[in-house]
């Protein structure tokens, strides 16, 4: 695993603190995404645990919302543990709130109990190996919708109940990986899923790396025959300076002579 990924935690609400210490333990450059202005850059984010209403309400309220939607429809990778996955949530079937949308699963709300029915437990993840899983007032995927279950990779399930699953660039997780000290999750499921590459963010209805890659080209195409002459001149202005550093400084004197003319 490279280092130098630059990771943003949702810190408006929740228990993000813990995800941020694990991903800057792995090498990561961990951002605290708190305002708008806080997006930018990323190579992947967190939705962290907490309380998915409050999450939501202060998402809009703090303008992050659309930003952070659509940048997860154009491919940036995001980690969802527990209130973060009914935030991605297609579909909540105890409540009529839905949020992201992103991930197309139905999921329940506080499907264990409340805050005294939280617990531990081992279950077998992606079929590799054994995980030890926190769930505090968990969710769990009651179903996949119809249109997407041949791209709904199932990660994890406990007692028959699908607790996680990805689809393409998101990962949602009912429990709390973070809560230990077993960074298997964040290095092999979320950090890899950004090493595959930086999307490509849509801006304006552009592609942007495609956009900025035709504004680094078009800057460097003249636009008229002004342009040509202005680019002509700075090359010969150049080239006077070359031959002054090497001491030429008759030629030097020659060529400033003939841009003069």
């Amino acid at each position: 695993m490279k280092s130098g990924l630059k990771i943003g935690v949702l810190a408006v609400q929740g228990a993000f603190i813990e995800h941020k210490r694990m991903l800057e333990s792995l090498g990561c450059e961990c951002v605290e995404l708190r305002r708008k202005s806080d997006i930018c850059d990323l190579d992947g984010f967190v939705l962290p645990g907490g309380e998915s209403t409050v999450q939501g309400k202060l998402l809009r309220e703090l303008d992050m919302f659309d930003e952070l939607k659509e940048r997860i429809a154009n491919g940036l990778p995001v980690l969802a543990t527990c209130a973060g996955l009914i935030l991605l949530a297609s579909h909540i079937s105890n409540d009529d709130n839905v949020y992201f949308g992103t991930l197309p699963v139905t999921v329940k709300r506080n499907a264990y109990g409340r805050q005294l029915g939280s617990f531990e437990a081992t279950a077998r993840f992606d079929n590799s190996f054994e995980f030890t899983m926190t769930f505090i007032r968990a969710p769990y995927v009651e179903a996949i919708d119809d249109s997407a279950k041949n791209d709904v990779h199932v990660l994890a399930e406990y007692d028959s109940k699908i607790v996680g699953v990805q689809y393409k660039n998101q990962i949602g997780l009912a429990f709390h990986p973070e809560l230990n000290d077993d960074t298997r999750i964040h290095e092999r499921f979320f950090v890899s899923v950004v090493e595959k590459g930086r999307p490509h963010i849509v801006v304006g209805g552009l592609d942007k790396a495609r956009h900025d890659d035709e504004q680094a080209d078009d800057l460097r195409q003249p636009r008229d025959e002004g342009d040509c002459r202005f680019q002509k001149a700075l090359q010969q202005v150049g080239d006077v300076l070359v031959q002054v550093i090497q001491g030429r400084h008759a030629l030097a004197t020659a060529q400033a002579s003939r841009l003069l003319i």
